[in-house]
């Protein structure tokens, strides 16, 4: 029998590595129970024709978008009436065998038909047509095309395409070139560029409220020319100002037609540059003939590509500020240096941006070189892509790398304890309610805890039991995990710690006392035991260490509301860290054996008091205002 390993099966079915190991773990794949998690290949061959037959539909649909061959038409981009007509034309285009190259050309010179800006007389024996051009900078611009794709200008694709524009209104602000190039692309081959086209909605936000007459804008990755188009139609507005940038040919083509058409009086040639930013412009050699673009720009807006597959070995000599080889991190590096000093830099950027661990190299490279104008929220905008978007206003400043933005010096220490969250700054209410909570003198758990994850077992379904064995004991969930004590445990398991996965040192879990929290949660929910209990890895353990601090104070001060209402204005996230835990300020003022929150939530754990009297000492204690104290009544916890 001829088996596959995990990660050739996942390349062979164009999915990733965590899709097959699901897949054998829900059983649609049968692996070998004794071969360290192989796969026959006969069960890859069974689940591929099952696929391919629709008998399996739904692994079509979690296939990664990398293996995706469907088209997908731009409804956020274009209005729904048009989206007929654009699937009519790649239907043409289909029915005449063009590669995407072709079939753009040939619908370029139909949409400038359309649009009266070429003008057609009657083919010649040799099945050739001939073009008149009303402006030089359209025919210069479509030789060169023709030239670059060496594409036959196929009069009968051309006059079909113009049928289907007869009768049709476009509007000539969309980008109607740009959507039918969108929707030809493979959704795989987007996702692998990073490249989703924004709204327009979007963009003429982003134009109409930071665009000025006499400023030179740049779109360093313009994509079809959508934010250039858009400065295009603002008062004022002069092409010579206009600049764009963009790896792909086909994508610098059309921005250049957009910007012609958006001048329709004038004759020139767009500002439109074929090539990649990151590593084509060097904007530091006096030999590059980009030079001119240093330090030039008034206003820089863009959606630049995010998770697009890059050299990182190459990009990592060039942005040694970014590690995380995340696509859009280049680009914000690189954007300061085509600015003035001044000059505003606006983003369309994924919600990971704001507090992801992995995104804090360039959180810190933002603070230490731009001012922060603005982060909204923009929501879910593109099409099959499920992640939040925001905008993100930067200015630049004269500030040195590595060095904080005064306007967030105050908060320095809490972005680098938060890896650089920017969440405070995204929300002036909880920016206000921060720093009331870090302008006592504080400890935190950090280097004052050992810490430990709960068991792995690797195989749960054969290590946990719903009865009690002999020689099994309880194992706790993070759903048994209750605010300062144990649920009752729903499954046992015999403690063979060489068997597992994953295991703690076992005196962690048979600690005097420690501190179970729930890892998988939106909130802090603590528990204590002084019964030596075992946990599954849904419930981590903690296990504090500060003099003058039991841990029951920790954990019922950890369980309030008023700092689950802290924890949630950090790190908005649905999992509790050991990084975010370490954060959390304990105030030096609860530290010894006789203080007031100790002596308030002793009469609770006895049943004098209820836990609204910690959440009330609390917020008296930080000088919480009434509206901030009402938003904490008012939590679910």
């Amino acid at each position: 029998m001829v088996y596959f390993d995990v990660r050739f099966a996942a390349k062979f079915m164009g999915v990733s590595s965590a899709t097959i190991r699901n897949w054998i773990k829900t059983g649609v794949l049968g692996a070998h129970p004794h071969n360290s998690g192989k796969i026959p290949i006969l069960e890859i061959y069974a689940l591929q024709s099952k696929i391919k037959s629709g008998e399996i539909d739904r692994l079509n649909q979690r296939a990664n978008k990398s293996a995706s061959k469907k088209t997908i038409t731009p409804n956020e981009y274009i209005p729904k009436e048009l989206v007929g007509l654009v699937q009519q034309i790649i239907d043409i285009c289909d029915d005449a065998e063009l590669p995407v190259s072709g079939a753009m050309f040939i619908t370029a010179i139909a949409y400038l038909i359309y649009s009266n800006e070429i003008a057609l007389s009657d083919n010649d024996a040799k099945n050739q047509i001939r073009m008149s051009f009303r402006r030089s900078g359209i025919k210069k611009l479509i030789l060169k095309w023709e030239d670059a794709c060496q594409s036959e200008k196929q009069y009968a694709t051309i006059a079909a395409i113009s049928q289907a524009f007869a009768g049709q209104s476009v509007p000539k602000e969309q980008d109607f070139l740009g959507a039918i190039y969108q929707a030809m692309l493979q959704e795989g081959n987007k996702s692998q560029k990073g490249s989703y086209f924004t709204p327009i909605n979007v963009v003429q936000t982003m134009i109409s409220s930071q665009y000025q007459p006499g400023m030179r804008f740049l779109d360093p990755c313009c994509g079809t020319g959508q934010f250039l188009v858009c400065c295009a139609r603002q008062k004022g507005c002069n092409y010579n100002d206009l600049y764009g940038i963009d790896i792909d040919q086909i994508s610098a083509y059309i921005a250049s037609i957009n910007l012609l058409l958006a001048f329709p009086d004038a004759d020139f040639e767009p500002n439109i540059y074929h090539c990649n930013t990151l590593t084509d412009i060097d904007l530091d050699s006096f030999l590059d003939e980009y030079i001119w673009m240093k330090n030039a720009f008034d206003l820089i807006a863009t959606n630049p590509p995010w998770g697009a597959a890059l050299n990182r070995q190459e990009l990592s000599k060039l942005y040694p500020e970014v590690q995380s080889g995340e696509s859009f991190s280049y680009f914000v590096v690189k954007c300061r240096d085509f600015l003035k000093e001044g000059g505003r830099l606006s983003l369309v950027l994924p919600e990971s941006i704001i507090n992801i661990k992995v995104h804090k190299d360039i959180r810190k490279y933002i603070l230490g070189n731009y001012q922060i104008a603005s982060i909204n929220e923009l929501g879910a905008i593109f099409t099959d892509v499920f992640t939040n978007v925001y905008r993100m206003d930067l200015t630049r400043t004269a500030t040195g790398k590595d060095t904080e933005n005064a306007s967030y010096a105050k908060l320095n220490k809490i972005f680098e304890l938060t890896n650089y969250s920017f969440m405070s700054i995204c929300n002036n209410e909880a920016n206000e309610l921060i720093d009331k909570f870090f302008a006592q003198e504080y400890i935190t758990l950090k280097d004052n805890a050992d810490w430990a994850l709960g068991i792995v077992t690797g195989n749960n379904q054969k290590y946990l039991s719903n009865t009690m064995k002999a020689g099994f004991e309880p194992i706790y969930r993070g759903k048994d995990i209750m605010p300062m004590r144990l649920g009752g445990a729903a499954q046992y398991i015999e403690f063979k710690p060489l068997s597992f996965q994953q295991v703690a040192p076992e005196w962690k879990y048979r600690a005097k006392e420690k501190l179970i929290y729930r890892f998988i949660s939106d909130k802090l929910v603590f528990a204590y035991d002084n019964q030596g209990v075992l946990t599954l890895n849904s419930a981590n353990i903690c296990i504090p260490n500060i003099a003058g601090m039991d841990m029951c104070t920790i954990s019922s001060i950890f369980n309030s509301k008023t700092y689950n209402h802290l924890f949630r204005a950090l790190f908005n996230t649905h999992k509790v860290l050991k990084s975010n835990l370490e954060v959390l300020p304990i105030p030096i003022d609860f530290l010894g054996s006789e203080t007031k929150i100790k002596e308030i939530i002793k009469a609770v754990l006895k049943g004098d008091e209820d836990t609204d009297a910690i959440d009330e000492y609390l917020m008296d204690y930080f000088k919480l205002s009434p509206k901030e104290k009402e938003m904490i009544w008012d939590m679910r916890i």
